[in-house]
């Protein structure tokens, strides 16, 4: 399972926003993915993989499920990042916190 968190770069590294903008904010735009039921806040499914975002205290933490490519993994997360900075106003960072 391939891990990222993603916080603010400055303040307090939890990004907020309104429960019901889940799903705008967080499936990455040029994707093609579609929600699942599971654990997490908001989860999708990309071709055969998972991902699961769930708010913690520290910032957003994504977890990626099955066979996956990292480099493809690593763009969906920049796409995500970049949506979160422009939804909030706050410029927001990722890192890979467990490969």
């Amino acid at each position: 399972m391939r891990e990222y968190l993603i916080q603010a770069r400055t303040g307090d590294g939890w990004i907020a926003f309104h429960h019901d903008d889940l799903a705008q904010v967080l499936t990455p735009a040029g994707w093609e993915c579609a929600p699942v039921d599971g654990w997490g806040d908001h989860r999708l499914r990309l071709g055969e993989v998972e991902i699961a975002f769930s708010g913690e205290p520290p910032g957003w933490q994504i977890s990626f499920e099955g066979e996956f490519d990292s480099h493809i993994a690593d763009a969906v997360i920049a796409t995500v990042t970049h949506q979160l900075g422009e939804h909030s106003g706050r410029e927001a960072a990722w890192f890979l916190i467990n490969k």
